[in-house]
């Protein structure tokens, strides 16, 4: 068994996604609450970070899945209108840095809605406005930004997001990620055709061709449209709350590093937490134990990644219900194991 004297340290991590917020406000940023709009539009209480002249902004704490409720997931119909109003909150109490955490969102609509609750108008051929959510995609030809918000001029805004998938194509947010968010293969080419139309509305207002760009589709397509017309970096979010968190540090001090999710696939090492987390503890010479709710990955092709032992839940309940309501009994169990095989794991010997 592990020495009692043994030293364990907690580092919550994020890479855009949930929990961003919560991982920086255990670094200095503190509570902020605002009042926004929900997926579906609905007034929601919600919060961002905010420390000195920076803010963190974090869509699925805003509009994410967790505030769906009972109705369900909605692709044609959600939008990001909160995420505009969280961007003036920001701007109100006087931050001009500002990074948005894009992960867990539920819609499909290119970051429309924040632009829109920021001043811009996405109009149809007739100069009507669209309506919101995915289903307006479509129908766009023109996007006028002269009412855009005049402080966003002079605002650095970084997108912190966890894919790096493009806007557009097979690999795109509509064909890669629509489907997950509820959309039949119908909605998906009318998503993808709407992207189409809103990156050509983008290209010819600001210039900006953000059809293909790295990271673009993350969100459904909010990192492209804030690119395009906010002017935003598109960065890894699992770099950059990394970095903030000081995470090099922490895993140069220790002997092993344990890290997991609910599933451990080909996608944990695009942009994912614990995949960046495995590839900086790689590079420092320090072992890696994967956890994870399952693996859809050949487990034993990890260890040229520096993982010296991976554990599931499904190692110890197949069935996937029972599987995630016993959760925490199945990782006392994990835990409780590992602890047995850690000086073998970290090459000690008795």
């Amino acid at each position: 068994m592990v020495s009692p004297e043994t030293n364990f340290r907690l580092v919550p991590v994020a890479d855009g996604g949930e929990g961003t917020l919560a991982a920086v406000l255990n670094c200095g940023f503190a509570d902020y609450p605002i009042s926004a709009l929900g997926p579906l539009r609905e007034p929601v209480e919600t919060r961002i970070g905010i420390r000195h002249s920076s803010a963190v902004v974090e869509l699925a704490e805003i509009c994410g899945w967790s505030r769906l409720g009972a109705a369900g997931p909605q692709p044609m119909r959600t939008g990001t209108e909160g995420v505009g109003k969280a961007i003036s909150a920001a701007l109100d109490a006087g931050c001009s840095d500002l990074i948005l955490a894009v992960g867990g969102s539920v819609s499909s609509d290119a970051g429309l809605g924040m632009l829109s609750e920021l001043g811009a108008q996405a109009l149809d051929r007739w100069g009507r406005q669209v309506e919101p959510g995915g289903i307006g995609l479509a129908l766009i030809r023109k996007l006028d930004l002269t009412g855009m918000d005049q402080r966003l001029a002079s605002t650095r805004i970084r997108v912190a997001a966890d894919v790096s998938n493009p806007l557009l194509g097979p690999e795109g947010a509509a064909r890669r990620f629509a489907s997950q968010k509820g959309a039949s293969p119908d909605d998906v080419e009318l998503i993808e055709l709407g992207f189409e139309r809103f990156a050509a509305a983008v290209a010819t207002a600001t210039g900006q061709d953000i059809a293909r760009m790295v990271g673009g589709g993350a969100a459904g397509g909010v990192a492209a449209g804030a690119a395009g017309v906010l002017g935003a970096e598109i960065v890894s979010g699992a770099e950059l709350v990394s970095h903030m968190l000081d995470l090099q540090s922490a895993i140069d001090k220790s002997s092993i590093v344990i890290t997991g999710e609910g599933r451990w696939d080909e996608q944990t090492f695009s942009g994912k937490a614990p995949g960046y987390v495995t590839a900086v503890s790689h590079k420092r010479g320090v072992p890696v134990v994967a956890v994870a709710g399952s693996f859809a990955i050949d487990r034993n092709a990890l260890g040229v990644c520096g993982i010296v032992a991976t554990a599931a839940l499904t190692d110890y309940e197949r069935d996937l219900h029972r599987c995630m309501r016993g959760a925490k009994e199945l990782l006392e169990h994990i835990g409780s194991d590992l602890a047995s095989r850690m000086p073998d794991m970290m090459g000690v010997t008795s």
